[in-house]
């Protein structure tokens, strides 16, 4: 997206750590202005935005409608990219697990992502020039005792995929990433396997990439994975 720098404005929902942070940070450090939101506000170790761009942070709940219609109001003059970076994991049999527990992922999830482009349309009458939302593999292949965050990501993508044809007419653009394992704190893993997964840095590489793309190309999905990690069904697979 070919954009004048003065024009450069982007929303980064779920910016307050892992991949959401250092996107926001790139898109800042590239000239963009951007608003980060998060549950927590603004984190303790704030990237330095470049010298034609800006970063600020908002205190923002995605399963609170109200908090998000204020802060698209502060957010004015309307940011024409959203990164919807949002996610929270909790692992637990259908059997063990609370089930507001298992709704509240899918609640922030996916429903978070729907309430925003909703206040987003009501607010500026528009849809986004492009949107970029974070998913997961865990959209694509499932596994046992993770069945919230499962459905909480395959509903955000075929939100997303709906959503991308209601607005295509408008020339915005939905794109939908898969990453693989992140090195993010969502799920505990020893830090060997860390070393070899992917790295936030590497979704935001990705979403710097999407953005710079000619108006007309649309990259309406993307698989991510580490090589040095399985991907897919065999990442879920128990050891023999």
């Amino acid at each position: 997206m070919r954009v004048a720098s003065s024009e450069r404005r982007a929303l980064v929902v779920g910016a307050g750590s892992g991949v959401g942070l250092r996107v926001a940070g790139r898109l800042a450090a590239a000239g963009w202005h951007v608003s980060g939101w998060s549950r927590r506000g603004t984190p303790a170790d704030v990237p330095r935005p470049g010298p034609e761009g800006s970063l600020s942070f908002q205190r923002v709940d995605v399963r609170d409608q109200g908090a998000i219609a204020a802060a698209l109001d502060h957010d004015a003059p309307r940011p024409e990219v959203i990164v919807y970076a949002v996610a929270v994991a909790r692992w637990g049999t259908v059997e063990a697990q609370a089930p507001a527990e298992w709704a509240d992922m899918v609640t922030t999830n996916a429903v978070g992502a729907f309430t925003v482009l909703h206040e987003y349309h009501r607010r500026f009458g528009a849809a986004p020039r492009q949107l970029v939302g974070i998913a997961s593999d865990a959209a694509l292949f499932a596994a046992a005792g993770r069945s919230g965050y499962h459905a909480s990501k395959s509903a955000l993508s075929t939100f997303l995929d709906s959503y991308r044809e209601e607005v295509r007419h408008t020339g915005s653009r939905v794109t939908v990433i898969y990453p693989g394992k992140i090195n993010t704190g969502l799920s505990p893993r020893a830090p060997e396997v860390n070393a070899r997964a992917l790295q936030p840095d590497d979704i935001a590489d990705c979403v710097l990439h999407i953005l710079s793309l000619p108006e007309h190309v649309e990259i309406r999905s993307l698989e991510m994975s580490s090589v040095s990690l399985p991907y897919g069904v065999s990442a879920r697979q128990p050891p023999p």
